[in-house]
């Protein structure tokens, strides 16, 4: 569900709905290793960060999503689901 609304908010440019988006997906990712639900929360991420400086501010300082995909990458095999270390990578990217 988070995933649709990231798009949402980003379309909309609502950053601070985005930002609550966010943390509702740190929180999911920190609370699972299934590949899957980490692969499309990860993504959704990366949607709502694009929302602008506010979600980028916040993911950064607020909710520490560089160390969230890092932590998330550890926890599923990144040899047989290298999409997920590829979205991982592409979100630390969007944090620049």
């Amino acid at each position: 569900m988070e995933n649709s609304y990231a798009v949402h908010f980003n379309k909309t440019q609502d950053e601070e709905r985005a930002v609550t988006i966010i943390e509702r997906l740190v929180k999911a990712i920190e609370g699972t290793a299934d590949p899957e639900a980490v692969y499309r929360a990860l993504v959704a991420v990366g949607t709502a960060i694009s929302a602008g400086k506010l979600a980028k501010q916040a993911s950064n300082e607020i909710y520490r999503v560089r160390g969230v995909v890092q932590s998330a990458l550890q926890k599923v095999d990144i040899g047989i689901e290298k999409r997920i270390k590829d979205v991982g990578d592409e979100v630390v990217l969007l944090l620049k």
